[in-house]
């Protein structure tokens, strides 16, 4: 249970970090809330029933266990993404699709090697 809460936590984190932080937007930290809510209703739901077999405690552990690689994997690529930003951005190239940025980072990339943009280009 420390594992899950641990890995949850970390999630959490990465959102408010990489996604609440960015945009000031908290819909995407309230959807993960409710997803790890309903998870835990509907194994609550399923513990309360009378005995398992074997087979029944072996899926749930195996259900566990998926449930924390997820939720791990989603703080990775959270974390990445950022990262990947960030280092983008600091060698200069363009990560928006703006027609206007990206003639600018033409110019300024011509001019860096000594080269003019044509006319055409230019405009």
């Amino acid at each position: 249970m420390a594992e899950a809460r641990s890995a949850l936590r970390s999630l959490l984190r990465s959102v408010n970090k990489n996604i609440t932080a960015v945009n000031g937007d908290t819909s995407f930290r309230k959807y993960v809330m409710s997803q790890i809510r309903s998870q835990v209703e509907a194994s609550r739901i399923t513990s309360d029933n009378k005995t398992k077999t074997a087979m029944e405690i072996v899926m749930n552990a195996h259900a566990y266990e998926q449930g924390l690689k997820v939720i791990r994997n989603y703080t990775y690529l959270a974390d990445n993404i950022t990262a990947h930003r960030e280092l983008l951005q600091s060698f200069s190239i363009s990560i928006s699709k703006n027609h206007e940025d990206l003639r600018a980072l033409s110019e300024n990339t011509a001019n860096r090697v000594g080269l003019e943009l044509p006319e055409v280009y230019k405009e």
